[in-house]
């Protein structure tokens, strides 16, 4: 549960931390498809934090980001660079938790 919550926070910062995701084209009728997905990553009647965390996991479950990002008409730079931060993060708390076992063994 712990390790949930805490990549579910690394997630939100990772997503907050940069510009938006979501790009609005300017063509009416692609403006008008790019703000109907945009309403269906909007989870709890828009919260910000769990739309962006809905946004993140769809984004990380994904077998091809720049084809996902293209279709929901998001920046695929600030959701790979997002998937990057959350990987770097899990990979340093890794590393921290192997250190501290090896200081425990020895």
């Amino acid at each position: 549960m712990e390790k949930k919550l805490l990549s579910d926070i690394v997630a939100v910062v990772a997503m907050l931390s940069s510009e938006t995701a979501f790009i609005r084209p300017r063509g009416k009728e692609d403006a008008e498809k790019a703000a109907a997905i945009k309403l269906d990553f909007d989870v709890h009647g828009g919260d910000d934090f769990t739309s962006l965390l809905y946004l993140f996991r769809q984004a990380e479950q994904s077998s091809d980001l720049r084809r996902f990002c293209k279709s929901n008409f998001l920046h695929f730079r600030v959701m790979n660079s997002g998937v990057t931060v959350i990987s770097v993060c899990l990979c340093v708390r890794l590393f921290v938790c192997l250190s501290v076992c090896l200081c425990v063994c020895l």
